[in-house]
């Protein structure tokens, strides 16, 4: 099963293709664009796409009206998120007086991406149950990222109810669309959908 951006895996499958024809009878991918190269270097018919999953029973709406009250932006996780148009976004919505509450939840370390940034509050090592409260209370996550195949977070965030504005990139397409959520260039913040 390969779930890495393919900018990021060619090279070591380029540099070993024959080896890994030899030892890998089947490819399974969990974006259709990483379908779609693996199928070009070693064929079609050994390679399926299979959309990700994430435990729907864990994962689920809330029964409970929203809040009235600032908007309300959850982005949650670190690897390969674009924090820096998350620290932007803050950024301008505190300059506009906009009523906007972001939140991150991720990494300690990660936490320096909003340095500056008070409207911004960040959680790290919370537990399951406070992370899918965080998604059901959300008015919509906020998950820019600069490449990506199958995403747990955006497919938590669905799982809740809850709508996801993220890049138009990688296999972003296969798992959220306009019925879901909005997909916006990459690293463009001042994108209007």
């Amino acid at each position: 099963t390969f779930h890495l951006p393919w900018f990021r895996s060619r090279g070591r499958f380029e540099a070993q293709r024959e080896l890994l024809s030899r030892c890998i009878d089947h490819f399974v991918a969990v974006s259709s664009d990483l379908a779609m190269e693996l199928a070009a270097l070693f064929g079609e018919h050994r390679v399926t796409y299979v959309p990700h999953g994430i435990d729907t029973d864990a994962f689920h709406p809330t029964h409970s009206p929203r809040r009235n009250g600032p908007l309300r932006l959850l982005t949650v996780g670190f690897h390969m998120r674009d924090l820096y148009l998350v620290h932007r976004a803050s950024v301008r919505a505190a300059f506009s007086s906009l009523p906007v509450e972001f939140r991150f939840v991720g990494p300690e370390h990660a936490a320096s991406a909003f340095v500056g940034c008070d409207n911004v509050e960040i959680s790290s090592g919370i537990d399951e149950a406070a992370l899918i409260g965080m998604y059901q209370n959300a008015d919509a996550v906020l998950l820019p990222v600069t490449a990506a195949t199958a995403n747990n977070s955006l497919l938590e965030a669905l799982a809740c109810g809850t709508p996801v504005i993220s890049t138009d990139i990688g296999g972003i397409r296969d798992y959220l669309d306009e019925g879901t959520g909005w997909m916006l260039p990459k690293g463009d913040v001042g994108a209007k959908k």
